[in-house]
C-alpha cells in the first residue's frame, strides 16, 4: 500500500472556513488545548492538524472519527490506541500542515516555510561533518534552502524512530542531497544508536514541495522506496 501524503493550509490570522469545519472532529479536550494557544498561527495549525488525521484515519479504518483513541510515546510521537498497524505522523509549520499516513512501517514527515530565518551556526553545531561541508559549498543565495533541506530530513527521520532531539543529529547524515531521495548513513556504526536503528539502508528518504514556498521530507522505514503520492486534502470531499 502507497503511503498518501496529504497537505492543506492554515489561516495565519483569524481561522476560517477549514478550521471551522475541523473543529468538528476534535474531542472536547483538543477544543481545550487548542484555545490555550494564544497565537493564531499555532491555533489553527494544532486545529488543522488534528482535524485532518481524525478525518483521513476514520475514513480509513470505517469509524467516526471523534472516536478515535490517541497514546503518546515517552518522546512524544502520537500513535492510535490499539493493535492497528496503520502508522502516521504530522507536521506542521507557519501556514500549512502535512499529514502522511502508511502501513506497518515507522515512517516521520517535515515541513518547513522557505522564508525561515536560519542560524548557519546551528549546523556548525548539531549537524553531520559531511553536512556541513555540503552547506558550506552551497552557493550564498541557496544555503537557506540548503539547510533546511538538511534540517527537514533530519527531523523526519527522528520523528519516524519517535526519539525527539534525545538522539544527537550528528550521530546520522544524509548524502546525496541534491537528490530527491538522499540516503541516510550513520557516522558511527558501533554507536548504540546506530545498533538500534540500523542499518541505514532500510531507511527511505523523500524530499518534495508540498505547496509554494515550502520545502518537506519524508522518512520510511523500508527495505524499498515505496510508493508515494502526495496531494491538498479538503475537509469537505477528501479522497482516500
Amino acid at each position: 500500500m502507497p503511503i498518501q501524503i496529504w497537505h492543506a493550509s492554515a489561516s495565519k490570522q483569524q481561522a476560517g472556513q477549514l478550521e471551522t469545519a475541523c473543529r468538528q472532529w476534535l474531542t472536547d479536550e483538543e477544543q481545550q488545548r487548542a484555545a490555550r494557544f494564544r497565537q493564531p498561527t499555532s491555533h489553527n495549525q494544532f486545529v488543522v492538524g488534528r482535524g485532518m488525521v481524525r478525518q483521513l484515519l476514520g475514513r480509513r479504518l470505517g469509524v467516526d472519527p471523534r472516536a478515535l483513541g490517541f497514546q503518546q510515546s515517552a518522546h512524544g510521537k502520537p500513535h492510535l490506541d490499539g493493535s492497528t498497524v496503520v502508522e502516521f505522523n504530522v507536521a506542521h509549520t507557519s501556514g500549512l500542515v502535512v499529514v502522511a499516513i502508511g502501513q506497518d512501517r515507522r515512517l516521520g514527515v517535515d515541513v518547513e516555510g522557505l522564508d525561515r530565518r536560519i542560524d548557519l551556526d546551528i549546523a556548525k553545531r548539531y549537524f553531520a561533518a559531511s553536512e556541513v561541508r555540503w552547506l558550506a559549498a552551497q552557493p550564498a543565495a541557496e544555503q537557506t534552502q540548503a539547510f533546511l533541506r538538511i534540517w527537514t530530513l533530519k527531523e523526519s527521520f527522528i520523528k519516524a524512530i519517535g526519539t525527539g532531539l534525545t538522539m544527537p543529529l550528528d550521530q546520522f547524515a544524509f548524502h546525496d542531497l541534491h537528490s530527491p531521495h538522499p540516503q541516510l548513513s550513520f557516522t558511527d556504526e558501533r554507536l548504540p544508536s546506530a545498533k538500534k536503528w540500523g542499518p541505514a539502508e532500510q531507511w527511505q528518504s523523500h524530499i518534495f514541495q508540498p505547496a509554494a514556498g515550502y520545502i518537506a521530507a519524508l522518512t520510511v522505514h523500508a527495505d524499498q522506496r515505496p510508493q508515494i503520492t502526495t496531494q491538498p486534502w479538503s475537509s469537505f470531499a477528501p479522497r482516500t
